[in-house]
């Protein structure tokens, strides 16, 4: 229940800062957009790298509960079981 928390906020932080302070930018330069487009895919693969590792580490038990979060942003309700 705690890792689930603590990932959960991990990944909200990090979609947050990409969002805003990386897209939201009021100068869009041609560098500052390279850095962007390269930002948010290198935080896409490195969740898609711990998703792998996560699974090799607890096999179904991480399958079941990847099914139950979302990849990025956290629910704000808890879902019924």
């Amino acid at each position: 229940m705690i890792f689930s928390v603590l990932v959960m906020v991990a990944y909200f932080v990090l979609f947050f800062f990409s969002a805003f302070f990386l897209w939201l930018s009021p100068l869009m330069t041609e560098n500052l957009l390279a850095f962007n487009i390269l930002a948010t895919v290198y935080f896409y693969l490195g969740a898609r790298h711990e998703e792998r590792s996560l699974k090799e580490e607890f096999g179904q038990e991480y399958e079941d509960y990847k099914e139950s979060v979302p990849m990025f942003l956290p629910r704000l309700w808890c879902p019924s079981k």
